[in-house]
């Protein structure tokens, strides 16, 4: 699940749109669109003021962040160990 796919459900939850949600929080529905588009996730201003905005702990979408970070991370690793392993030593 991305971030924009957690946020959208949440708007759903509270039957409200992103184009909505975004107007009340205080940031363009570009900004928005753009966590859609390219996967970004906001500054964590924007993090807190998802947070009010929905009720939720503001660990809820800081723990997200750091959950994309660690699995990137992982993803990296794995792919640099299929790369080493591909390499075939005569």
């Amino acid at each position: 699940m991305t971030f924009y796919e957690l946020v959208e459900v949440l708007c759903e939850e509270r039957g409200v749109t992103t184009k909505i949600m975004a107007m009340r929080i205080g940031v363009s529905y570009a900004a928005v669109r753009n966590w859609k588009n390219s996967g970004a996730i906001p500054r964590w201003q924007t993090l807190i003021k998802l947070s009010e905005y929905f009720r939720v702990p503001r660990d809820y979408f800081l723990d997200f962040k750091k959950r994309q970070t660690i699995i990137a991370a992982m993803q990296e690793t794995e792919a640099q160990e299929k790369n080493e392993g591909s390499h075939v030593v005569l």
